[in-house]
């Protein structure tokens, strides 16, 4: 509780303080250079290189544009809150955008985004909010097969400015030892989301054009951070809403999704996963149990993500990892900021995670140097082992009357023959077994199912189902209401005896 009082004295200093700045002080936190300069690399007439026009600053319009964006508050993100999401526009190219970026690709393919349509957006609602939100999209290279495209990878960008820009064009601490969006993509199509405030969703005022606002300036002097906490629409719940929206989208188009995050991007990267409960996720330099004991990095969380913080504890994270499918890699390097130097020389998350009842869907690397992703062999070791896990999708048949059973078509992905377990209620049921790649279920109880300890060819383990749900339906009646009717336009009566 102690700790509880003193951050919520510091949020309510940061509250306070975001309060009657004047104009001067708002232009002293531009100090971040803009993604793009359009002085030098002007739009096309059918284009434009940011999202959101210039304002100015301190303004109606200015508060107007922030709220705009931000459009979250903390109530909104709950348990389960994917479930709530309901996509209204799938990913689709950003044109006046990629006009832009294209134009100068193809006049030096080292420039823009060194690909061409780069940038998508997609919009949900959640709650009655309509929102808005981008990422960027790289397609798998080499030729294209069935099962390749059906992999994905969705990267959250830590902290600092335009990150989403230097990942795609393989600079900044990101991809200091492996440019991870080349070596993602020979798996799968790559997708990097775009913060508010980054990139092209920058936040830029009339009096300086050539700046964005600054995001990231702990622990007190970012004024966006300062305003949205005032406002109680905290950035990180607005861009972790987002990225959930993307990963629902994700997951209901490929059949397998991994998400990966470093730094900060590391710690967004844990949060959606344990709530999107994807395939495989890499948090690379952004977790450890030993959070729950900084003061200082604790408040800085809870400045972006609110109440996260204080809800998903070191506990209730073993406790959530420990009833879910997704294969979890760690990684920490020696030579890191001190809370993540020391989870590589003590271990304090592995060993904490492999107390009581260990964690067995997890793994975690310590042998390599920089705060980055990992090097791309061990980027590709931990792809190539969860990408050719067997998994299994449980779906609908056209049976439509559920009184008395319910039918299931089970699909496995991977090298039969298969054995799996049936769990009711999250106990064991039954155990089957099938010579293909697809098998049928009757069921004739009600409850909540799911399928685990896939097992296919060469003893491979697998990757469980999602739960589905089997409720009766009412058994059809027939009730007379009357004994005597009329049934035909001749008034020929007819009784029941």
């Amino acid at each position: 509780m102690k700790r509880i009082a003193q951050l919520v004295l510091l949020l309510g200093c940061l509250q306070l303080s975001s309060f009657g700045q004047s104009g001067s002080y708002i232009y002293s936190r531009y100090t971040s250079a803009a993604f793009w300069n359009e002085s030098l690399f002007p739009s096309p007439s059918n284009g434009k290189a940011y999202q959101y026009p210039k304002v100015d600053t301190v303004s109606a319009e200015w508060t107007a544009l922030i709220l705009s964006i931000f459009k979250f508050s903390p109530s909104n993100y709950f348990p389960h809150v994917m479930d709530s999401i309901q996509t209204t526009i799938q990913f689709t190219s950003a044109d006046s955008l990629n006009n832009t970026f294209n134009s100068y690709f193809l006049a030096n393919p080292d420039q823009a985004f060194k690909q061409l349509n780069p940038v998508k957006y997609y919009a949900f609602t959640l709650q009655n909010i309509t929102d808005t939100a981008f990422t960027t999209y790289t397609p798998k290279s080499g030729p294209i097969a069935a099962s390749d495209t059906e992999i994905c990878f969705f990267i959250i960008p830590g902290s600092g400015d335009n990150q989403t820009t230097a990942i795609l064009r393989g600079t900044g601490y990101h991809t200091t030892n492996c440019n991870v969006v080349s070596t993602l993509k020979k798996h799968g199509d790559v997708y990097v989301f775009t913060k508010p405030n980054e990139d092209f969703r920058a936040i830029r005022i009339k009096q300086l054009p050539a700046k964005k606002m600054l995001t990231d300036n702990y622990p007190t002097d970012s004024y966006l951070n300062q305003f949205l906490i005032s406002n109680y629409k905290h950035e990180g719940i607005n861009y972790l809403i987002e990225c959930l929206a993307a990963i629902k989208q994700l997951k209901q188009k490929y059949k397998k999704v991994f998400v990966l995050g470093c730094s900060q991007g590391g710690y967004a990267s844990l949060y959606a996963a344990l709530e999107a409960e994807v395939d495989g996720v890499l948090v690379s330099s952004g977790y450890s149990v030993k959070l729950d004991d900084n003061y200082l990095i604790y408040g800085n969380m809870a400045q972006k993500f609110a109440q996260l913080p204080f809800l998903l504890q070191k506990d209730s994270i073993k406790t959530n990892i420990a009833k879910q499918k997704t294969s979890y890699y760690f990684s920490w390097p020696p030579n890191d900021s001190q809370i993540y130097s020391d989870e590589n020389n003590y271990h304090y998350t592995q060993n904490y995670f492999a107390q009581g009842v260990p964690l067995n869907n997890t793994k975690y690397l310590y042998t390599y140097l920089n705060h980055s992703f990992p090097p791309c062999e061990y980027i590709d070791s931990f792809v190539s082992e969860v990408k050719y896990k067997p998994k299994v999708f449980v779906t609908d048949t056209l049976n439509s009357c559920v009184y008395d059973s319910l039918v299931r078509r089970v699909e496995f992905v991977g090298q039969g023959p298969f054995t799996y377990d049936l769990y009711k209620n999250d106990t064991l049921f039954q155990s089957y077994s099938t010579p293909s790649n697809a098998d049928t279920l009757i069921l004739y109880s009600e409850g909540i199912y799911q399928i685990k300890n896939i097992v296919g060819a060469n003893a491979s383990s697998g990757i469980w189902s999602e739960h589905f749900a089997y409720s009766k339906a009412p058994q059809a009646a027939l009730h007379i209401v009357s004994r005597i009717f009329q049934c035909d336009s001749a008034f020929t009566k007819v009784e029941f005896a």
